[in-house]
Parts: C-alpha cells; sequence; structure tokens
C-alpha cells in the first residue's frame, strides 16, 4: 500500500466538514474536488462511529464504477488498500471495515439492494440526476443511529434554475455549500495557479454558453433557445421494463468516430409510443466493433424492421455486412424531424406523450466524453440542444448526435412503413 499523504480540506470542502445538517448540497463548477470532499468525509466517519452505515448512490450502478468509486480507491483509500478487496470495482458491492462499520454503493436503478436497508450517511453523487421523489425517498432511509446525527448528502454542478434541487436550497429544505476551483489544492497553492489548474481552467474557458456558465463559473441557468422545452425528465424518462416480444422494434444509427457513434433500440407499443431501451454513445470505435456489440446486446432480442442510418455510405456498408441486416438511410430534413419529434414529446389526446426514455438505458459510459464535459448520452444532450442564433431555422451543430437520431426515428415512424426494411442473414 502506498504512502497517503493527509488530506486537508479548504475552502467550501473544509465548510462540508464541519456541517452537520440533516439535507446537504455541495455544488460547484467542474474540478472543485465535490466528489473527492464528501468521500473524504465518509470514509473519517466509518473509522470514527463503529457499527456506521453509509451509501455511496448515483442514477445507476453502473455509473459509479468510472467516477466515484475511481477518485475513493485511487485518491482515498489508495490502491493496495485492504478494504478494496480483489473484486473488480464494477462488481464492488460494500466496503467493509474493520470497526463494524460498512459503506454500501449503488443505483437507484436497482433499489431492492440499496433501499432495503437503513443508513447513518448517505452521499448522491451527481444529484441533478435523480427524481424529487428518489431524493424523498432516500430521506426515509436515514436512521440506523450509529452517529449522533444522519444525513443525507449529494455534490453536483449547477442546472437549469428550475431544478428541484435548487428549488429545495431556496426552500431551505437542502444547506447549500458553494464551491470555487480555487478550493481545490491540485488546482491552487495558496497565492496561484497550479500547472495543472491553469490548464483545467483554460480548457473550462473553452467552454461556451450554458456549459460555460454551469461548469465554469458554476450558475444555475437555462438553455436559451432550448428547442425540445416540452422535455419534462419527470415524464419522458422512465423506469426500465422489458417491452413484449411482439412491440415494434427499430434501431436507429448516427455514425461517428471523433465524434459519438450512436445507436439507439426503441421499442413501440401497439398506440405508437416509443420507449428508448439500450443506447450506445461511444467515441473512437470503429463500426465493425460496435456492430458486434449490437449483436450481443440485442441477443434474445426481437429483430427490429428498420435499421434507420446515417447517410455515411461506408458506415452503412460495414454496418449490414456485420449485423446481416439492411439498413434503411434516414430522413434527414431538419426542420420536419424537430417538428415530429416535439409533437412526439407532447401530451397526445389521452394524456401521455409518445416517446420516452428508459432509466438506464445507457450501455456503458465514456470516459472520454467524461473528461470533457460534454454529453455522455442523448438524454444529457437535451437542454445544451438550442437554436442556432446566426440561423433561427437551425440547431447548433454541437452535441447533438443524439438529438439527430432522434429526428431520424420519427422521419421513419412518420412514413408509416412497416417491416420492409431490414432482412437477417445467418
Amino acid at each position: 500500500m502506498g504512502m497517503r499523504l493527509p488530506y486537508e480540506p479548504k475552502g467550501a470542502a473544509l465548510e462540508l466538514a464541519a456541517c452537520r445538517e440533516a439535507e446537504v448540497l455541495f455544488e460547484g463548477p467542474a474540478g472543485v474536488g465535490k466528489s473527492r470532499a464528501w468521500l473524504e468525509r465518509m470514509h473519517f466517519l466509518a473509522q470514527k462511529y463503529p457499527g456506521s452505515r453509509h451509501l455511496i448512490l448515483r442514477k445507476t450502478r453502473r455509473s459509479l464504477t468510472e467516477s466515484a468509486l475511481v477518485t475513493f480507491e485511487r485518491d482515498v483509500l489508495m490502491p493496495g488498500h485492504p478494504l478494496i478487496g480483489r473484486r473488480s470495482r464494477s462488481g464492488r458491492e460494500s466496503y467493509r471495515y474493520p470497526n463494524g462499520s460498512e459503506i454500501v454503493v449503488g443505483g437507484i436503478d436497482d433499489p431492492s439492494k440499496v433501499l432495503s436497508t437503513e443508513y447513518d450517511l448517505i452521499y448522491v453523487q451527481e444529484a441533478t440526476e435523480l427524481l424529487e421523489e428518489d431524493w424523498e425517498t432516500l430521506l426515509t432511509r436515514l436512521r440506523n443511529g450509529r452517529m449522533p446525527y444522519q444525513q443525507l448528502g449529494a455534490d453536483c454542478n449547477p442546472s437549469r434554475p428550475t431544478h428541484w434541487l435548487n428549488q429545495r436550497c431556496h426552500l431551505g429544505r437542502t444547506v447549500r455549500i458553494c464551491g470555487r476551483l480555487e478550493d481545490n489544492p491540485l488546482f491552487w497553492d495558496g497565492s496561484d495557479w497550479t500547472t495543472k489548474g491553469a490548464a483545467y481552467r483554460a480548457m473550462l474557458d473553452r467552454l461556451t454558453g450554458t456549459r460555460r456558465a454551469r461548469l465554469r463559473d458554476g450558475r444555475w441557468v437555462a438553455s436559451e433557445g432550448v428547442i425540445y422545452d416540452e422535455f419534462d425528465a419527470r415524464v419522458h424518462v422512465v423506469e426500465p421494463f422489458e417491452p413484449p416480444h411482439d412491440w415494434r422494434r427499430v434501431w436507429v444509427v448516427d455514425f461517428g468516430f471523433t465524434n459519438p457513434f450512436v445507436w439507439q433500440d426503441w421499442a413501440i407499443d401497439p398506440d405508437g409510443r416509443a420507449f428508448l431501451v439500450r443506447e450506445i454513445y461511444q467515441t473512437q470505435g470503429l463500426v465493425r466493433d460496435h456492430a458486434l456489440e449490437i449483436l450481443r446486446l440485442s441477443l434474445g432480442s426481437p429483430r427490429p424492421e428498420a435499421v434507420v442510418c446515417d447517410h455515411d455510405a461506408e458506415g452503412r456498408a460495414t454496418l449490414e455486412t456485420e449485423l446481416g441486416m439492411r439498413t434503411l438511410a434516414a430522413r434527414k430534413g431538419v426542420r420536419e424531424g424537430i417538428q415530429r419529434v416535439k409533437d412526439a414529446l407532447r401530451p397526445a389526446l389521452d394524456g401521455r406523450p409518445r416517446q420516452f426514455l428508459m432509466r438506464g438505458a445507457l450501455v456503458a459510459r465514456d470516459s472520454t466524453l467524461v473528461e470533457a464535459r460534454v454529453p455522455t448520452c442523448g438524454l444529457e444532450e437535451v437542454d445544451g440542444y438550442v437554436w442556432d442564433v446566426a440561423r433561427p431555422d437551425e440547431p447548433v451543430k454541437a452535441h447533438d448526435h443524439a438529438m439527430d437520431a432522434w429526428r431520424y426515428l420519427w422521419a421513419y415512424l412518420g412514413r408509416g412503413e412497416r417491416r420492409v426494411a431490414t432482412s437477417w442473414q445467418g
């Protein structure tokens, strides 16, 4: 086990270390050290209070593997620590301390594993991903009683001003602690920016618009000119389920290498509602490799009636060869496609919209995109998909790969065609 230098919280992290309020949000720009501060605090409390129980939580268990658990094992415990054990991070269920304390890890996507017991401290990473109902459910699990106080804590980069978490802070239900880049000793030495800090700040300076305001300046701001203002995660994001075998299935593909390659698996119910079941959103991958992953993921699932693709001739040819299916060129009319998506997001005559995303549909999070602070899935693109001020009839062409796929889906469904576009060979 390597030598571990003592952690010395500074600024907002020091404020967090002394906070005993029941609900606490540590917010601020990207790179403040919010997660590290929470994880150090949890490790300290687990050692201080024997038999205490703690939970590290995120929207999905899979997303923890390459985020909070990396920080916890690399920076808080350090490689070789006996608490880590021999299991891989993806299979980690908890960290058991010699004094009987335990830190459990999990996701809201599998509540039976993490919400069937009681805790003293729960830490939610990127809490803006959760619904307020999730947050209030977590409050009911804080009753283990092995610490002098019980606490539900979270971190996040700011989102839109109307987000329930921001409103909860405004109402005084949740205490807000605001961090700055200067709170991170890796970036600020007490008098000036370190080499690493200067480079990181320069990267944030290159961000524009809403992302700059949120990730660099730490402000809760709304996207100006957002296109899909009908979208509401409380309505359009649903818990995952296995669609019936007789529902229509449509695959949509937007090719990319430096930009993300996007594959979306949609299930269409008898009333014409589309549910996103699975999504690949990955950079630096070959079409052939993506095709093999698609075949693996879809093993045992119904065959799609159509594979609707972007107009990349070479990509389509490779995909057809590897999948053993014909593909269909997408209709790419931007304004028409956007209008079809907007119509699908609005409530129909029965009061329900016709497009839904299953929670946790993303197959794997691309660490390159995470580090670049850009969207890692379609859900994260929605709020930044805005009209171009210079060309009011066109969307800004940036971080719109899944949004293109949404357009392709509804342009196809609007044709009224069924089971004509693909052929399984083999």
